[in-house]
């Protein structure tokens, strides 16, 4: 009988500007991963990147469904990729506690 291994969740994290992109693409073919990120869900909500309208509000909701997609996908054993730019160091310890609560391995990779 094959073993099966827990979904893994990929922390991508860095700086703005870097080769995080390249990193973030690398783990997306390579593991067919989505990547998820604050910009995108926000981009799904209707504000583009620069939106003078995004504020700690928006922001801090943008967080909390990546919150949610992290358990959702945790629960449903697909594995999963945040991109974090930001180095908010107690908003990346929620997504890796919400990994590992939801039965997930978790890899943190920088650029």
């Amino acid at each position: 009988m094959a073993v099966k291994r827990p979904p893994t969740f990929f922390l991508l994290c860095g700086p703005a500007s870097t080769t995080k992109a390249v990193l973030v693409e690398s783990v997306k073919e390579e593991f067919g991963v989505e990547v998820i990120s604050v910009d995108g869900v926000n981009a799904r909500r209707g504000y583009a990147i620069g939106d003078p309208r995004v504020d700690g509000v928006i922001l801090d909701e943008a967080v909390e469904v990546i919150l949610f997609e992290i358990i959702t996908a945790g629960m449903s054993d697909q594995s999963i990729a945040i991109d974090v730019t930001s180095g908010d160091q107690s908003t990346i310890d929620r997504y890796i506690a919400n990994a590992k609560s939801a039965g997930m391995k978790v890899e943190v990779l920088t650029s």
